[in-house]
């Protein structure tokens, strides 16, 4: 049954149970006073639930998401004048949710597996007791490893129409990048900060960024 506005009326009464154990461990150990060496180990996940979207008329499911993540890295700092930051990580993703538009509207589903990859480098200098220099650059190698039965493109999806194929519509994403998954970015910023009175300052700012290209969809 379709109402006025054209979208299927439907009573959603399901429920979804499930539970996770999220472990993480940290070492860490300081060679001098003003380098920080870590590693880190840790398992997350996101509940799955139901696509209760009234365009569809099907709450279909999905499942949970489960991350693996190692990542190491340093802390170097030299007194309040100079910091830096530097990680690497590698990262496993089961189940990774993904949402696409499927016709009608935009679903929630999981892909069978993706993996990421980076490196990410931070730092701050204090110039001058006002002035502040601070950039950033970070490295990441984001794929899917398994995303078989993706959601077709329009194109896609209309030259499936008129080929009068069965089935829905699907695509294989095996081996494309993650939608927002960069893989260069960066940032600069120059900071000024002058005191006023008491309790009050003046605060200027000189930034810019830089991102390659990415999937949006």
């Amino acid at each position: 049954i379709r109402n006025n506005f054209g979208y299927n009326n439907y009573l959603l009464d399901q429920t979804h149970d499930e539970s996770q154990w999220s472990p993480g461990l940290t070492v860490q150990y300081r060679p001098v006073s003003n380098l920080m060496l870590y590693a880190r180990a840790s398992r997350g996940y996101l509940s799955g639930g139901f696509n209760a979207s009234d365009t569809m008329g099907d709450p279909r499911g999905y499942g949970s998401e489960r991350a693996t993540s190692i990542e190491a890295g340093a802390k170097f700092s030299a007194g309040r004048r100079f910091e830096a930051n530097m990680a690497v990580f590698h990262s496993v993703y089961k189940g990774l949710q993904v949402v696409s538009f499927n016709g009608t509207g935009f679903i929630t589903a999981n892909a069978g597996q993706a993996s990421a990859n980076g490196v990410e480098l931070d730092a701050r200098w204090l110039v001058a007791p006002r002035l502040t220099l601070s950039g950033a650059i970070n490295y990441l190698d984001a794929t899917y490893d398994d995303y078989r039965g993706a959601s077709c493109t329009t194109g896609q999806a209309d030259a499936h129409r008129l080929s009068g194929k069965p089935g829905p519509c699907t695509q294989d994403l095996t081996g494309r990048p993650l939608i927002y998954a960069s893989r260069w970015s960066g940032s600069a910023n120059l900071d000024y900060r002058m005191p006023v009175m008491a309790g009050w300052s003046l605060n200027g700012n000189v930034g810019m960024s830089y991102r390659s290209a990415q999937y949006v969809a």
